[in-house]
């Protein structure tokens, strides 16, 4: 491999790695969905319609368990499981 192509390489990933959002329950319920698209799997299994959700643009995670009558710990966790799941 030729040092231009390494150094590419290493850029892009550097990038990427810059470019990853941190999760935080803050976020939106759309920009997590967005980020992490296993998510919506977490989200169908607790019977909730978020995908192409108006309000999934305005609600948090926690916002989004309060409205859907969730345990808001146990959501968040397996929010943050599929997250995860990526990221390994």
């Amino acid at each position: 491999m030729s040092p231009a192509v390494f150094f590419t390489l290493v850029l892009l990933r550097e990038t990427d790695l810059a470019r990853r959002k941190k999760y935080s329950p803050e976020m939106s319920i759309n920009e997590i969905m967005q980020e992490w698209p296993q998510t919506i799997s977490v989200l169908i299994r607790f019977r909730m319609h978020c995908v192409g959700c108006l309000l999934s643009t305005f609600h948090n995670a926690i916002d989004a368990a309060h409205e859907h009558g969730l345990d808001v710990s146990e959501f968040l966790v397996e929010l943050a499981k599929a997250i995860e799941k990526k990221t390994d």
